[in-house]
């Protein structure tokens, strides 16, 4: 295998982990919810393994909201008085 070909093989299959976890973390985002930047950490290959350490940053919305319950807010005006 020549050098050209190796480092075609490694940037395409790169390019492939990358595309694949992006995918796995799309896939658990919401509509308003996106990836802002990626960065490789780490890219290990070892004959048929491949490790590749990837930094994803996120912007997701993480507010929650519930219903108060007036009930408790009573309790606690009847207690303070």
């Amino acid at each position: 295998m020549n050098k050209e070909y190796e480092v075609i093989l490694e940037n395409n299959t790169n390019n492939l982990s990358f595309l694949y976890k992006e995918n796995k973390i799309s896939v658990n985002l919401k509509d308003d919810e996106y990836i802002i930047s990626k960065k490789t950490l780490n890219f290990k290959q070892n004959k048929s393994k491949i490790e590749i350490g990837v930094f994803f940053k996120v912007y997701e919305n993480i507010t929650d909201f519930k219903d108060a319950d007036t009930s408790l807010l009573n309790k606690e005006n009847t207690n303070e008085n």
